[in-house]
């Protein structure tokens, strides 16, 4: 997998100590400091959120969304956004140099206008993911469904529902697939209540 470089003029985060002045560098977080008998790695299992990190806009109550997303601009094929979303995301977890990453499957592929297609695009991306997580050795720590935001999921279940309501999730199919990505993959299947590997 060839990936063209988002964050080409960053270098990988690295551990600097707490008299660092680098503002791109750990000043407390020691991958491989033990404590207690396990690396800070182990104890803290730190990831990535792939939706605060590269879906949210920058909105807030006070206005429109302030982040430059390339992929989200006017004109852009969504799943060629989704692709280019995905690369930047790997190259800047594989920089941070942390093991995991989080998503919910809307994070991960545009909604189709139907069904269907909404699932196949998921299918699509799970691969694209996949081959990341492999390049990368980045993990998925828990991915989540999306299920009440989704229009193609809410078409389908004939139901207008409110944050908290998994209704449409089990009228539009979703519980099939757990919510999650197909089981092609450990690391990007359903983990469980516990959301854990």
């Amino acid at each position: 997998m060839i990936v063209q470089p988002f964050f080409e003029d960053v270098e990988p985060i690295v551990y600097a100590g707490p008299d660092s002045d680098d503002p791109l560098s750990f000043r407390w977080y020691d991958a491989d400091r033990v404590v207690a008998g396990r690396t800070m790695t182990e104890h803290l299992r730190m990831a990535v959120c792939y939706w605060h990190s590269f879906v949210w806009p920058g909105s807030d109550v006070f206005g429109d969304g302030t982040f430059d997303r390339p992929w989200v601009q006017a004109g852009i094929d969504p799943m060629e956004g989704a692709r280019s979303k995905m690369a930047a995301a790997f190259e800047f977890f594989d920089k941070l140099g942390l093991p995991y990453f989080t998503f919910h499957d809307r994070d991960i592929a545009p909604d189709g206008d139907t069904f269907k297609e909404t699932c196949r695009n998921l299918d699509v991306m799970v691969d694209e993911a996949a081959a990341h997580m492999d390049r990368t050795g980045v993990k998925l720590l828990w991915g989540t469904a999306n299920c009440v935001l989704s229009p193609p999921l809410r078409r389908r279940s004939g139901h207008q529902s409110g944050p908290g309501d998994l209704r449409p999730c089990r009228r539009a199919g979703v519980p099939r697939t757990g919510g999650h990505p197909p089981p092609r993959r450990r690391e990007l299947r359903a983990v469980g209540r516990t959301g854990r590997l």
